[in-house]
């Protein structure tokens, strides 16, 4: 079973760091044969960042673009009745929308341990 989503996002507040957004991605199980709980995921996320909040960086120096763009790749599968591991990449191009920050790489992994009895 596969499924894609989308998501638009906005905020009327200048509270929040990000104004508003959009994404969307696809979600693919059970695509590796003899691995039915396996899932994997691409995602492309965009972030507008509001007015207040590049204020503030320029206040404090940086010069600030309007938004960042981020994309994340995960794979998640069992590897026991009681372990599943999620491994996460995603690459954010001009985090917090900085212009002179270097865009950035985050490798994660999730271990997701059940104590329940089946």
């Amino acid at each position: 079973m596969s499924c894609a989503w989308a998501c638009l996002a906005s905020s009327a507040t200048c509270n929040w760091s990000f104004a508003g957004g959009a994404q969307v991605g696809l979600l693919g199980r059970g695509l590796i044969p003899g691995r039915p709980d396996s899932q994997f995921s691409i995602g492309v996320a965009h972030g507008i960042l509001s007015r207040g909040f590049r204020d503030s960086l320029r206040d404090a120096g940086e010069d600030a673009s309007a938004g960042e763009t981020g994309v994340e790749i995960t794979y998640q599968d069992s590897l026991a009745l009681f372990l599943t591991v999620q491994p996460d990449l995603q690459y954010i191009r001009r985090p917090y929308a900085g212009a002179g920050r270097r865009d950035t790489f985050v490798v994660g992994l999730r271990l997701i341990a059940s104590f329940e009895r089946h």
